[in-house]
């Protein structure tokens, strides 16, 4: 793992351990809690740092703040998808809202990030519905997976659509990936992204 992802994967990390001391007993013990802490990879919050690194943010203090709230909403989706713990999840999920709500950016970036992961979430409830195509639960559980973080990273440095574009196909693709459990190389994924112009 390169110095750059291990950097990013600490910062995130920190910001997970703060949260998971701050609340209250009575969640201590819970799965949510549990899964949240033991992410071994960090790769949501990651890709949020470096989606706005990628556009030239330049406030480390709130994006942290995002990529934490992008972890907790990742680790909500994931007790959703295992059908555990959902009452803890939920506020998990409320408090990740929260956060959004109330970085200190320009509000119209807030906005489109709020926006964007809510159309997220929805997708990833979708997603759990016997009715809903496997191509669509693939490409939905991908967004979730890997597309979103960068996406809000992006649009929290005020990114225009022809980032977020640039990034989209790739991005989708290794979410993808990581649906269907095969190996990859996160490493490269970041240096390909790193790439991408527009």
């Amino acid at each position: 793992m390169s110095t750059v992802i291990k950097q990013y994967s600490h910062i995130v990390e920190v910001c997970v351990a703060k949260y998971c001391k701050n609340v209250t007993p009575a969640a201590q013990n819970s799965t949510y809690l549990k899964l949240l802490r033991d992410n071994p990879t960090r790769l949501q919050g990651s890709l949020v740092l470096l989606g706005y690194e990628l556009c030239g943010g330049k406030d480390l203090k709130m994006i942290e703040k995002a990529a934490l709230a992008i972890e907790l909403s990742h680790t909500y989706v994931r007790c959703l998808e295992q059908g555990i713990d959902t009452t803890q999840a939920l506020r998990g999920q409320h408090e990740a809202t929260i956060i959004m709500a109330t970085l200190e950016t320009d509000p119209e970036y807030r906005i489109k990030a709020l926006g964007i992961t809510n159309r997220t979430l929805m997708l990833a409830n979708l997603a759990q519905l016997g009715s809903t195509s496997e191509g669509d639960k693939l490409r939905w559980r991908a967004t979730e997976l890997t597309l979103n973080p960068v996406h809000v990273g992006q649009v929290l440095a005020g990114s225009d659509c022809d980032a977020n574009n640039a990034v989209t196909p790739l991005s989708t693709d290794i979410g993808k990936q990581l649906v269907h459990g095969e190996s990859v190389n996160i490493e490269n994924f970041f240096a390909k992204l790193r790439k991408i112009t527009w």
